[in-house]
């Protein structure tokens, strides 16, 4: 049977697309593959949904585990990054699935992931396009911070492939990648 990892940047609890996105993914797929979904204990804000609601979500999908990020407040700032064993701990996961699907996240999360596609070579990368890639202002840290994972995604194009749920996305992205590997399925689980 085909096994996935679904991994969630950010901790489920957020309760935003992403991770409603990632619940969901879960949730159809477990029917016919199986799943494996990590997330985070990275939040933005204040916890939207409750563990209660996140397993009835989950419609009996189970979540894995969280990723443990350590966290530096400096000058009003916050960074953050994973403990070493815990990128340990997932490329250990990633190594137990055929196909691993990941969002768009920071850049370092990013990084990971372009570095586990290299080490492991047999499984296949899909990274989801949840989010509009550009913003209207031309020098934003968000349009800088989608151009160099764009980037630099394109530069490890062997097992990754690239999911958008918008059309305008998908045109975006087949400048920088092979058109045959971007795909546009509409949000939530087209089976």
């Amino acid at each position: 049977m085909l096994k996935i990892l679904i991994f969630a940047p950010l901790a489920l609890e957020n309760g935003r697309g992403g991770e409603i996105s990632a619940i969901e993914l879960a949730a159809g797929l477990q029917k016919f593959y199986k799943i494996t979904l990590i997330d985070t204990n990275r939040f933005i804000g204040e916890k939207l949904l409750s563990k209660e609601v996140i397993s009835k979500k989950l419609k009996g999908a189970k979540r894995s585990r969280q990723i443990k990020f350590a966290t530096l407040n400096f000058f009003n700032k916050i960074f953050d990054f994973p403990y070493p064993w815990e990128i340990i701990k997932l490329f250990r996961e990633v190594k137990k699935n055929d196909i691993i699907y990941i969002s768009v996240s920071n850049f370092k999360t990013d990084l990971i992931f372009m570095i586990f596609s290299l080490l492991y070579r047999r499984g296949q990368f899909i990274i989801g396009y949840r989010k509009p890639i550009s913003s209207d202002k031309r020098f934003s840290l968000y349009n800088v911070k989608y151009r160099l994972s764009i980037l630099f995604f394109s530069l490890f194009k062997k097992n990754i492939y690239h999911h958008t749920i918008s059309l305008h996305a998908k045109r975006f992205l087949d400048h920088f990648y092979d058109p045959d590997k971007v795909f546009h399925i509409i949000h939530g689980v087209e089976l």
